[in-house]
């Protein structure tokens, strides 16, 4: 399977009773704006794009999150998301449609529209507000939102996130940064590794999405740097086995003792006693 190219028109389609306008970031429903956090609207994006074609894990990994070291459970919280507000049952889907241990299908019939009969369209005005978003969440939405007014007035503070996996964290806060408007935002992942690893990945990874108008530098960088930390560890392993062994040769070679001991072993004692 090919990749499928980077298009150079952004999408623009009609599926449903949804209607797709990546220019704007809008989703709409009946008309009516549906509030979408920035990742799983680009993953939507990137599968309305190809309708009907299979895309791979590692396609939409490459193609939502760039060059950033993520696993697929990100990939399948953004989709588990999608499915919540497009009302899709993985059982028996009408829009997204799992293809087991390869990737996903956008399998609804789409029909591309035009920007002047999108921009025609009539859009409710209204914003939903964050904490109707998330039943349940409203104490947590609240606590960030605070905290991220005393940060604004400067008193600087650092906010933990915790919970059992997919309880929804990486959702609510996708949620809560998508309602601060125009801010600059860096993600770095802390994933378990085998091995030597990189101390650093994560600022490394926050950096590199940083760098927007370079992006792929930015990651190539990061690859570079995990792969050097990887080889020098296992060059240190490589080092730590032989003085290991060499301990061992040493440590035989004195026990031989008698007729067969080394000069090392038969002038040790001599020395010492000097």
């Amino acid at each position: 399977m090919t990749r499928p190219s980077v298009p150079a028109q952004p999408v623009l389609a009609r599926f449903g009773p949804f209607e797709l306008d990546e220019a704007n970031a809008r989703l709409l429903r009946d008309g009516r704006a549906v509030a979408l956090a920035p990742t799983p609207f680009t993953l939507l994006c990137a599968l309305v794009r190809h309708p009907g074609t299979l895309l791979s894990k590692h396609v939409l990994l490459d193609q939502v999150w760039g060059h950033q070291f993520v696993s697929d459970s990100v990939l399948k919280t953004a989709i588990s998301d999608l499915r919540t507000v497009l009302d899709d049952d993985p059982r028996a889907p009408r829009y997204i449609e799992t293809v087991s241990r390869r990737g996903y299908r956008f399998i609804a019939a789409t029909v591309a529209i035009s920007a002047a009969s999108a921009s025609s369209a009539s859009v409710s005005p209204t914003v939903p507000p964050r904490q109707e978003t998330f039943i349940g969440r409203a104490e947590a939405y609240t606590r960030l939102r605070s905290a991220w007014d005393s940060a604004c007035g400067g008193r600087r503070a650092i906010v933990w996130v915790a919970g059992d996996p997919g309880i929804g964290k990486t959702t609510l806060i996708e949620h809560f940064v998508a309602g601060l408007g125009d801010v600059t935002c860096a993600r770095g992942q802390c994933v378990e590794h085998f091995g030597a690893s990189e101390p650093y990945l994560p600022v490394l990874e926050a950096l590199a999405g940083l760098a927007d108008d370079d992006a792929a530098t930015g990651g190539r960088l990061c690859r570079e740097r995990a792969a050097a930390t990887a080889a020098a560890g296992v060059r240190a392993c490589a080092g730590q086995r032989r003085r290991a062994v060499t301990r061992r040769g040493r440590a035989g070679h004195c026990r031989g003792g008698g007729q067969g001991a080394g000069p090392a072993c038969r002038e040790g004692p001599r020395d010492l006693r000097a």
